[in-house]
């Protein structure tokens, strides 16, 4: 099997089979390496949901293969018709049956042309059902057939040399049902190809068209049975069939031809899959009709020959009407049933997916922070039950940001995902390695000793240091790595999984401050990390008193125009004594730890309302968004103080937007929701930050009062050629489409990324493809532009 380009980078001694050397675990959880760069061929599994074909959308729309046997056995007959036809017609060729032999011939199939009449009945009268009211042609057709078997059955028992029906048999008495069979049969069919194919009709209408049928057939009959000689003698023995007969024959065959006339005029109309078994029916009677002209003896061959093509049309005409009303409607069932088992399957697999990315890191599928803080805790309760012990390793990548600004996030991913392999190369199946950051792991070695250098803890350290020695090749260049490894162990330095991995992490700045490459233990005298966050956070509380924080805004524009609909409000702290803007991932972790971020947001808040109020006297309409904290939005009084903080401002409410990210969401789902919901009261509108990248859950999205889904930058990163983020990308947009939720993308850095996210239906697109983040003086410059783009 050829190798993966995560295994050819393994260390030499990444395949050490000793009790920490085990490859990829379970329990930590496979680094999928899903970027095409990564995957061999025949290197990767995939799973494959099979989709309906072209071809198999055509096979629906066909008919069973026997049926299509039946259809060229129907056309042969239509053929040799003609030259039987010609054949009968000699007098020469007019062999008679004999009477005993005809009579039993002729009562089977009579019986049997009564059956099928009767099921074409049944089959048309049920298709109401079926076809929820619009089968009124139908309904039409199925009660002239009711009738037309109960003349075929009367013809039977009025046939000469059957048993006197109510008054004596006779061949006129028989031929007199027979012609009003034929007329009605051949009349219904063309009044059913002529009358639209939808037609309604109500169960009213219906039942005065059953009734209609039967009173026909009650009239006929009276006639027929008390007073046949009200009609034209139709046979003479000795002398064969009248006028009165062969003309009335004549018109049935005129009707039929008229009807196939129609079929051919409305073909497209009237499409399906029994159109070509009602064309052969109305043409095998049409030819049975031709039959019944020319016999001269009531036994001919010819009357033999009639009844048999009548039969024959007959199946043919409930074929038809079966494909229709009956089969048709049964294969729509099982279609519309297999796209809604394809329907839930692709929710289901959605659903699971997203929950899967909830637990897991999207670029290493190693365990995340949430993952990773369950798992530790879970082996904390183990190891106080058991009196046993564990150790936790933060690493952190050496000059990583380096990579990322030299040559770009995409090499620095797959940078990453080198190192999280590697890294997991070096524990053993029972331990978990995770990624709680840009370039920090984490593992957590249960049942570790506490043995010093000597120990567990120390053996895997130095693997890992081992493991990532090597340089790691990512588009033919060779990248130097190295980490700095700090381990806290349970119980001597912590008791709980926070400040476990606090102190590991303070561990581990302290080994970067003393020199990268190396690892080290926590132990209690470890300050100088801790002092030099403290001295920061006493020039962050002196910033928020002295007003040191700047906003900047960074526009929105719509996907189809670029016109600007928005902007979000970004944060930037100018420090003092270089007179630099620090960005806000510098500052904003230790304001979240230290509390301070709760007076710094509501700052925050009232400067973009004083904006909003500005831009209401100047006549400027377009919404500003600002990001909300975990702690502001669990603060108890904080929407009391945002609804006192609108009026205050007389800023309209629709024109405020507030961010929050789903990880303030699980946390406490249903406070969230509550929060929302009075969010939307006031007025002012939600947006979901960082969409999908590690608590998504559908469960409660449904349930979330947000208007907005900001697909995040991560994905946005690898479109249009990374089929994965193509894939996420289209999964956010159909979501929030479905939710009726406007989505905008964040960090559109390429004209390809925005033309792919405009066709995909994205709403709104933000990045440095259209501007960076602006001082309010240049973003009313730009909103001051013709048409603001």
């Amino acid at each position: 099997m050829m190798k993966t380009a995560l295994e050819r980078d393994v260390a030499p001694d990444s395949g050490d089979s000793g009790d920490r050397g085990a490859g990829r675990t379970e329990s930590a959880g496979p680094v999928a390496p899903v970027r095409e760069w990564e995957i061999s061929p025949g290197g990767e599994a995939a799973v494959v949901v099979p989709l309906s074909g072209a071809g198999e959308e055509r096979e629906r729309g066909r008919p069973p293969d026997g049926v299509q046997v039946q259809r060229w056995a129907g056309v042969a007959l239509l053929i040799v018709a003609l030259p039987l036809l010609f054949w009968k017609a000699g007098p020469e060729n007019s062999p008679v049956i004999a009477p005993a032999l005809f009579l039993p011939f002729h009562t089977a199939v009579e019986v049997f042309a009564v059956v099928v009449a009767a099921m074409i009945f049944a089959a048309g009268w049920h298709a109401y059902e079926l076809n929820n009211r619009r089968s009124g042609a139908l309904t039409i057709l199925a009660c002239a057939f009711l009738a037309v078997a109960s003349f075929d059955l009367i013809h039977l028992l009025s046939y000469h040399g059957m048993p006197d029906f109510v008054t004596p048999n006779s061949p006129h008495k028989a031929i007199v049902f027979w012609l009003a069979a034929r007329l009605l049969a051949a009349a219904a069919l063309l009044v059913y190809v002529a009358l639209p194919k939808g037609l309604e009709m109500g169960p009213r209408t219906r039942l005065g068209w059953l009734i209609g049928s039967l009173l026909l057939v009650a009239a006929v009959g009276y006639v027929g049975v008390h007073h046949v000689h009200w009609i034209p003698a139709t046979f003479v023995p000795g002398q064969g069939l009248t006028p009165f007969k062969i003309g009335a024959e004549a018109v049935v065959v005129a009707l039929h031809l008229a009807t196939l006339a129609v079929l051919f005029l409305r073909r497209r109309a009237m499409s399906g899959p029994g159109l070509p078994g009602l064309m052969l029916a109305v043409g095998l009677m049409a030819a049975a009709e031709l039959f019944f002209m020319v016999y001269a003896e009531v036994s001919d061959t010819a009357n033999a020959l009639g009844h048999l093509y009548k039969i024959i049309a007959y199946l043919f005409l409930y074929q038809a009407i079966f494909l229709t009303t009956l089969r048709a409607p049964f294969m729509e069932l099982i279609e519309a049933r297999r796209k809604l088992l394809d329907r839930e399957r692709s929710h289901r697999e959605l659903q699971l997916d997203l929950e899967h990315r909830s637990t897991r890191d999207f670029l290493t599928d190693l365990p995340n922070r949430q993952l990773l803080r369950d798992r530790l805790q879970h082996a904390i309760v183990r190891a106080e039950r058991d009196r046993g012990r564990l150790a936790v390793l933060f690493i952190d990548l050496d000059r990583f940001k380096n990579v990322n600004d030299t040559l770009g996030h995409d090499t620095g991913d797959c940078l990453l995902q080198r190192v999280a392999w590697r890294i997991n190369s070096a524990v053993r199946a029972s331990d978990t390695v995770a990624r709680v950051g840009g370039d920090e792991f984490v593992v957590v070695l249960e049942d570790a000793d506490d043995a010093g250098e000597g120990g567990d803890a120390a053996a895997v350290a130095r693997k890992v240091l081992a493991a990532l020695a090597t340089p790691v090749v990512v588009e033919g260049r060779e990248l130097p790595v190295s980490a700095s490894i700090g381990i806290a162990r349970f119980p001597q330095d912590a008791y709980d999984a926070a400040t476990l991995l606090r102190k590991a992490e303070t561990a581990m700045h302290r080994v970067k401050e003393s020199g990268s490459g190396s690892f080290g233990y926590y132990y209690s005298g470890m300050n100088a990390h801790t002092n030099a966050r403290l001295y920061m956070e006493v020039q962050l509380k002196r910033a928020v008193a002295r007003e040191e924080f700047v906003l900047r805004y960074q526009p929105k524009v719509e996907a189809r125009d670029g016109r600007v609909v928005g902007a979000e409000a970004l944060i930037r702290w100018r420090e003092p004594r270089q007179g630099r803007l620090v960005s806000p991932g510098e500052f904003i972790p230790l304001l979240e730890e230290s509390g301070l971020i709760i007076p710094v947001s509501e700052w925050v808040v009232a400067e973009v309302l004083s904006v909003l109020r500005r831009w209401r006297e100047l006549g400027i309409g377009v919404p500003l968004a600002v990001n909300v904290s975990a702690k502001q939005f669990q603060q108890e009084g904080a929407f009391h103080q945002l609804r006192q903080a609108l009026r205050d401002s007389a800023a309209e409410g629709r024109m405020l937007q507030l961010e929050v990210t789903e990880s303030l969401i699980i946390a406490d789902p249903e406070r969230a929701i509550r929060a929302l919901q009075a969010v939307r009261e006031m007025g002012v509108t939600t947006a979901l930050d960082d969409f999908g990248t590690g608590y998504s859950s559908l469960t409660y999205l449904k349930r979330l009062p947000i208007d907005v889904l900001k697909l995040d930058g991560s994905f946005v990163r690898g479109l249009p050629d990374d089929p994965e983020d193509a894939a996420i990308a289209r999964t956010v947009i159909g979501l929030g489409q479905a939710l009726d939720m406007r989505v905008v993308a964040e960090r559109v850095e390429t004209e390809e990324q925005a033309d792919f996210l405009r066709e995909e239906g994205c709403d709104e697109l933000q990045g440095y493809l259209f501007s960076r983040p602006l001082a309010l003086d240049r973003f009313e410059q730009l909103l001051a532009k013709p048409g603001g783009q």
